[in-house]
């Protein structure tokens, strides 16, 4: 059974319950917002341009923990449609050679509970994780981006979800491509977290382990994943936005039921018994 409505109704649940924010909560809230990113990338030039939007869901309302719960469920969708801003913005670099230079992501941080970031990436290799020192550093420019990014756009006193801007390289620190943001942190990871347009994404947490003093301790990685596979970030060609947990093929529907009804079968079979 396929859900594909439910995630956006928590979220905007929590978002009515607490103090709407129309500005994107940062790592100094302790429970910072998912903010997504597309990057115009200029390669040559300082013609780039990026657009950002608050997803308006906070980070403890999106955690992948325990797995197959919220999140994680099978068959759980989250959708955003493109706002009128994007539109524009993906009319604006609609040629072939200028889309080639689009990438985008997302990112959530907290640098008071635990240090805990939110990240979309291909693939985090082990040897990619930072040490929890190092985790630390995640946040030093990045929250210097959204602070340069909230006074613009729709952000200031928009619609506390879709709240979004638009900002180009000489807007410097706003600006998605800016050594304050780019593709991996602010230089802070050892991983790429951006993909194209039409690509999907992993999504992870990254968060210091609690002896996280000690510089030579790895932080922990744990991937948003339920039993069938991972969970995924999708951004289509329109600037649609999608957040989907996997949901059984028919086939492993009919093995997990019939897993079920074994399992209900031994234990009537062992209650019988004990009855007698």
């Amino acid at each position: 059974m396929k859900r594909t409505t439910k995630a956006l109704c928590t979220a905007l649940v929590a978002l009515m319950a607490g103090p709407a924010a129309a500005t994107i909560a940062g790592p100094d809230t302790g429970n910072g917002e998912l903010f997504f990113t597309i990057i115009d990338r200029d390669m040559v030039g300082t013609d780039g341009r990026s657009y950002t939007r608050d997803l308006g869901i906070r980070m403890n309302d999106f955690l992948p923990s325990p797995a197959g719960t919220g999140v994680t469920a099978l068959g759980y969708t989250l959708s955003f449609a493109p706002d009128p801003l994007l539109v524009t913005f993906l009319s604006e670099v609609a040629s072939d050679e200028r889309r080639a230079n689009l990438v985008w992501n997302i990112g959530a941080m907290d640098n008071i509970q635990q240090n805990r970031y939110l990240t979309t990436a291909k693939n985090i290799a082990v040897a990619d994780v930072p040490q929890n020192q190092a985790l630390r550093r995640f946040d030093d420019n990045t929250s210097s981006f959204l602070s340069n990014v909230n006074p613009r756009g729709t952000h200031p006193g928009g619609d506390a979800v879709n709240g979004s801007s638009v900002a180009s390289q000489a807007d410097g620190p706003a600006y998605g491509g800016s050594a304050n943001w780019g593709g991996n942190w602010a230089g802070a990871a050892l991983f790429d977290n951006t993909a194209m347009i039409g690509e999907s994404m992993n999504f992870y947490l990254l968060a210091n382990t609690t002896n996280s003093g000690q510089p030579t301790v790895f932080a922990n990685l744990v991937p948003y994943k339920n039993d069938i596979g991972n969970a995924t970030w999708t951004l289509a060609q329109d600037g649609a936005l999608t957040f989907t947990a996997p949901v059984p093929e028919p086939g492993e529907w009919a093995l997990m039921l019939s897993g079920l009804a074994l399992v209900g079968w031994a234990a009537r079979r062992r209650k019988l018994n004990s009855a007698a």
